[in-house]
Order: C-alpha cells, then sequence, then structure tokens
C-alpha cells in the first residue's frame, strides 16, 4: 500500500434512504369534538369505513324533536338504538337511526 488516505465511498442520489411520511387516518371522534366522522361521511380507517357517530342532540336536531321527547323514548323503549360512552354521554350509530326511521315510516304508511 501506498501512503495515501482511504476514502470513504460515496453516496449517490440512487443509493440515499427514501423517506416516507406518516399519514393520519380519520378514526370516529367520540367525544362529542368536530371531526370527519361526526358530519355525515364516513371515514376511511385502515381501508375499513368506520362507523358515523351522531350525538344525541344531532339525532334530535335532525329528528326535530326536544331532548325531553327523545328521554320519553328511551323510558318507553321507543327511541333508536344507542350506545353509552365511558363518560356517561350516548352515542348512535347513523345507520341505526336510518334503520329506525325507516321502520317508522313503514309503519306509519302501512298502518
Amino acid at each position: 500500500m501506498t501512503g495515501g488516505t482511504i476514502r470513504p465511498q460515496r453516496r449517490t442520489q440512487a443509493s440515499q434512504p427514501t423517506r416516507t411520511t406518516a399519514v393520519a387516518l380519520s378514526k370516529p371522534d367520540l367525544t362529542g369534538g368536530t371531526s370527519k366522522a361526526q358530519t355525515g361521511t364516513p371515514a376511511l380507517s385502515a381501508g375499513v369505513l368506520s362507523p358515523v357517530w351522531l350525538t344525541v342532540a344531532e339525532v334530535c336536531d335532525e329528528l326535530k324533536v326536544a331532548r325531553s321527547t327523545w328521554e320519553k323514548w328511551r323510558q318507553k323503549g321507543d327511541a333508536p338504538r344507542a350506545v353509552r360512552l365511558p363518560n356517561g354521554q350516548l352515542r348512535v350509530r347513523r345507520e341505526w337511526l336510518d334503520e329506525w326511521i325507516e321502520d317508522r315510516l313503514s309503519v306509519d304508511a302501512y298502518g
């Protein structure tokens, strides 16, 4: 060997490691915040459509009824299906509300 120094081999553009950017996927927000999952548009989560969850206030607004009417329906067992969260709040899946409305329309129409 001669008295020269050994230089490390230079990396070319092609051999540079590629950086990937993490993309946050939308998840249903069950805490009452605003997210795409609560606006009526199903959110894409890991390639699977996640359910749309509505608050009781959103359900009452859509049905144009007072909260007291909702409570009466719940006591009688006539309200749409709902889930109680660990914090005590209720949520109704969009599809459950739609099914409940369809059931009521078919009963009223055919008497």
